[in-house]
């Protein structure tokens, strides 16, 4: 009776308030442990077996080049063993001209990862998406749409203590400055820039709809793509991270956009989610096609299965009945739900940040192993964006 009694008592909003408050300093002594650039947070560095196996080469071929000074030579730990920095890994891709980085006098590429739901891995996939990239040799930048901050924090920033609205998209997306270029930063991963992301961006969510109230021809969906002009020149890809909602900086993400990529667990709520995703979404695209002219396409829509859980005994059927619900638009590879990726979260990292696994050797490579696989199918498709460009260029141009 005396438990039960206890959790029938009173909670004020001055209660709340001091738990928030407590929470909020726990998880900034937690955060400043790990995230700190100058302190823990670096790239890892890959052996010359790993390095053969992302460029595809023999170990004679890739010898041969290192001895020839083609590549460079990285770090000799000893007499038969070298480690690659993710910028050595970087130059090889580029100077072994990479066959699908970006065609000169192409503009970037943007993908957006959208979904209604949160905890369906759409920052992970951001993440390792744009580290993967990065890595074979593109200049990516991604941009943080969602004020909780978790992309921010797995690159290395503190939304709570490190920024303020003006350091994140919000002036670019509410007009007050004409691009986004002042906010991009670098990170601790080479080739991979970032515009955070901050409580205050929020505000873009009452400024954008009272702007579109009181100007008629104002789109609040165009602010992005606009503030893009000059980074779209400058990198090879962009990602935008958005917020589990279909707000009006997710429509700016996702209508800037030349593909999406929507995360699914295979389980009901995520399916249910996704297609209320996909119904809203299209009302409000039909809409702004009808009423505003603002026809959009997308050169790839992909539904990646993401932590997947091969014990569940409903995993067959929900993939099943995904399948048949997104046809041709479901990726055929998946995202395991393992211990590897739990560790890499606990450290505010991926499975592409670690460098020492202490478990065991087959689980790391697995994981990494599936996020291989789904980030090349998605540079293929990013591939596709350029030379579909390129066509569309030469049938205006009367060209074959």
């Amino acid at each position: 009776m005396e438990k039960l009694a206890s959790l029938s008592q009173r909670v004020t909003v001055d209660d709340l308030v001091a738990l928030a408050e407590r929470a909020s300093g726990l998880l900034t002594r937690l955060r400043s442990s790990t995230l700190r650039p100058d302190q823990r947070k670096h790239p890892p560095r890959f052996t010359g077996a790993q390095v053969q196996q992302m460029l595809g080469l023999s170990k004679a071929t890739f010898q041969r080049r290192l001895e020839g000074g083609k590549f460079p030579a990285g770090e000799r730990v000893n007499a038969s063993k070298r480690l690659f920095s993710v910028k050595d890994v970087r130059e090889m891709f580029r100077t072994d001209e990479h066959p699908l980085l970006r065609p000169e006098g192409e503009e970037a590429a943007i993908v957006t990862v959208p979904n209604f739901k949160g905890g369906v891995s759409k920052t992970t996939t951001v993440a390792t998406l744009g580290q993967y990239l990065a890595l074979r040799g593109h200049n990516v930048l991604m941009i943080d749409l969602d004020p909780q901050g978790t992309l921010t924090m797995l690159m290395g920033l503190l939304p709570d203590t490190d920024l303020s609205s003006d350091d994140t998209a919000l002036p670019a997306l509410i007009g007050d400055e004409a691009t986004i270029d002042r906010v991009i930063r670098e990170t601790y991963w080479p080739g991979l820039d970032l515009v955070p992301a901050a409580v205050g961006l929020s505000e873009a969510e009452f400024f954008l709809p009272a702007q579109q109230a009181r100007d008629p021809q104002f789109r609040f969906y165009e602010m992005l793509e606009k503030a893009l002009v000059n980074a779209r020149k400058h990198y090879d890809v962009i990602l935008c991270d958005t917020a589990p909602a279909l707000s009006y900086t997710t429509l700016n993400g996702i209508m800037c956009a030349d593909g999406l990529i929507v995360p699914l667990p295979p389980a009901a709520p995520d399916f249910a989610s996704s297609t209320q995703f996909f119904r809203i979404f299209t009302d409000i695209a039909k809409h702004f096609a009808e009423k505003l002219g603002a026809k959009r396409e997308f050169s790839f829509v992909n539904v990646l299965l993401t932590r997947v859980d091969s014990q569940d005994p409903t995993l067959q059927a929900m993939r099943t009945l995904i399948a048949d619900a997104y046809g041709k638009l479901m990726m055929p590879v998946q995202v395991p739900r393992t211990v590897a990726t739990k560790a890499a979260a606990i450290d505010f990292g991926t499975v592409y940040d670690i460098e020492r696994y202490e478990g065991s050797a087959k689980t790391i490579a697995r994981a990494r192993s599936a996020y291989d696989e789904a980030n090349a199918l998605v540079e293929q498709s990013i591939a596709g964006v350029w030379a579909q460009r390129r066509s569309d260029r030469e049938v205006r141009n009367g060209t074959p």
